[in-house]
């Protein structure tokens, strides 16, 4: 554990990260020192040291972290957990990690009855995922370092056993459930909007920001009122970064300005209006306490100031109960958190060909080898948009024989298509297994390489060539598909040669390689979703026979 000591932040002194210290350097009128400093600068709450409930503040949490000291019957060890949370705080960690951190180390420590049973630290240690487990041992080892015990050696032995995990892709919800999760915000808000929206408006902007930009939760409440900005020719909208590693207690926020399109801009002035004709003054925060209160039947702490991750996580869960659920009859299997959406933009982003440089900066990664897991789930995300947009184009074309629409009253189908006839085709082209209905009088000069992808495609084999045709569909789907996968791979490997390369001038070629495979990549994802959703078509309509017999 280190230390340092700086002048007048908090109160009298300051202490940050600089040489080694344990527990015994101190005394214990130090760390009631350290305590009362840190409460007097509105860090801490509690009446005094030797309260068991501390409660430590956060700025950007915009809420409370309790810790519970309870281990009285071993005096020693809660002296030093109070000190090695206090000297935590001082160094730079959160609030959240503070609190991880002691519910950890308590646990561990009855666990093993005073790491006395060091058996049980190893079974402890081997009862939970890879990455938890190494995150428990590197804090044990932290506090061990801090505070000497007896059989260190052996703990610290039974520690360094623990292999470090590397970053799984991380758990993100189905991809089509993600698109159906879109299509209902884009249904729910796409009338003018009224009382029944407003309580839910904060809803769709994270939807619509978070999904472009990637940002944490925390950073997307901290938001101001006076966000938005005009410049010729372009609309910018300036959000708060949280700096990732600090040792400085104060938390360090940079501001940012980011170029936005019209709908998000729109969309946000929208909703400043509602916010000032539903509180009568102009808020410091985009998202304020108030607003909040305002459709909730019990009040909240009032000593806070906008959303937070619990508040907003509560209104989510409303938005899936009541609109989700309940208007639009849909249960996912999983929802979706407030935090996902910072993934699905950096997704978006590596799928549109943004250079690797630009997502890092973007997404506030240290490490642009970062980047390269989100292509594990580039590859879902793109067959699940392929199949939602197929299927889309399929529930249009039939819309007229479903009314209420495919999915039944959970939606209803736009754009509605037209089942042909075969007399109503009879004054068009004749191609294979179908007909043409482009109708300009450029054909075939615009035509596209393969009819099967074309959006004029009309497809309407003989009763004879049924299953000829449907298999000559099935092939093009499946070169499309292996097409689709090629170009992912050839994404990830020029990714992976720009985060190698220096020179300037290699790097610009290397990223326009990558932003000309991604441009194919989206041209491949339409076409086959053309292809599918002519396959879905005629599973649906044998589906549809079978129930009329």
């Amino acid at each position: 554990m280190q230390i340092r000591r700086t002048v007048n932040t908090l109160g009298n002194h300051r202490l940050d990260v600089v040489e080694d210290i344990q527990f015994h350097d101190y005394k214990r009128k130090d760390y009631e020192e350290a305590f009362y400093n840190l409460k007097e600068a509105g860090y801490l709450v509690a009446d005094s040291f030797d309260d068991i409930l501390w409660k430590m503040t956060s700025e950007s949490a915009d809420r409370y972290f309790s810790m519970k000291f309870g281990l009285e019957v071993y005096r020693e060890l809660n002296l030093a957990l109070k000190g090695f949370i206090l000297i935590r705080r001082i160094s730079g960690k959160s609030p959240r990690t503070c609190k991880r951190e002691c519910n950890l180390l308590k646990a561990i420590i009855l666990k093993t009855q005073n790491f006395t049973d060091l058996n049980e630290l190893e079974k402890f240690l081997h009862s939970t995922s890879k990455p938890n487990a190494w995150y428990m041992a590197c804090t044990l080892q932290n506090f061990i370092n801090f505070h000497p015990i007896k059989d260190a050696e052996k703990i610290i032995e039974i520690c360094n056993l623990i292999t470090r995990a590397h970053h799984d892709n991380r758990d993100l919800p189905d991809f089509e459930e993600v698109l159906q999760f879109d299509d209902i915000i884009n249904d729910f808000f796409e009338q003018a909007w009224n009382q029944e929206h407003f309580p839910f408006l904060p809803i769709l902007l994270w939807w619509r920001i978070t999904n472009v930009i990637p940002m944490r939760p925390n950073e997307f409440f901290q938001i101001k009122f006076g966000c938005l900005q005009e410049a010729e020719h372009s609309l910018w909208l300036t959000v708060p970064r949280i700096k990732n590693k600090s040792t400085d207690i104060n938390e360090v926020i940079e501001w940012e300005s980011i170029q936005i399109d019209h709908n998000i801009f729109e969309s946000i002035r929208s909703y400043k209006q509602v916010l000032l004709n539903l509180l009568g003054y102009e808020p410091v925060y985009l998202f304020p306490l108030e607003y909040y209160q305002k459709y909730r039947k019990r009040q909240v702490n009032m000593d806070a100031k906008r959303f937070n991750d619990v508040r907003f996580s509560y209104l989510l869960k409303e938005f899936y109960r009541d609109v989700v659920e309940s208007k639009f009859e849909y249960r996912p299997a999983r929802e979706i958190k407030p935090g996902d959406t910072k993934h699905f933009a950096i997704i978006n982003m590596v799928l549109q060909g943004f250079n690797m440089l630009s997502v890092a900066r973007m997404a506030h990664h240290e490490q642009i080898e970062s980047q390269e897991n989100y292509f594990y789930h580039a590859a879902h995300f793109a067959d699940s948009f392929v199949y939602h947009l197929a299927r889309k184009r399929m529930e249009n074309k039939i819309a007229e024989k479903m009314p209420e629409g495919f999915l039944g009253k959970r939606r209803t189908a736009v754009d509605k298509g037209k089942i042909y006839t075969l007399e109503e085709l009879g004054g068009k082209k004749k191609i294979p297994y179908g007909f043409c209905g482009d109708e300009s009088n450029d054909f075939p000069i615009h035509c596209v390489p393969d009819c099967r992808d074309c959006e004029h495609y009309i497809f309407k084999p003989a009763v004879n060539e049924i299953n000829t045709a449907i298999s000559w569909l099935e092939s093009q789907s499946s070169i499309l598909d292996a097409e689709i996968k090629t170009t992912l791979r050839c994404m990830k490997e020029i990714n992976h040669s720009l985060i190698q390369i220096q020179e300037e001038v290699h790097r610009i070629k290397y990223e326009e390689s990558y932003q000309s495979f991604s441009k194919n990549l989206l041209d491949l994802m339409d076409r086959k979703a053309m292809v599918d959703s002519r396959i879905m078509e005629l599973d649906w309509n044998d589906e549809e026979d079978t129930t009329d017999k």
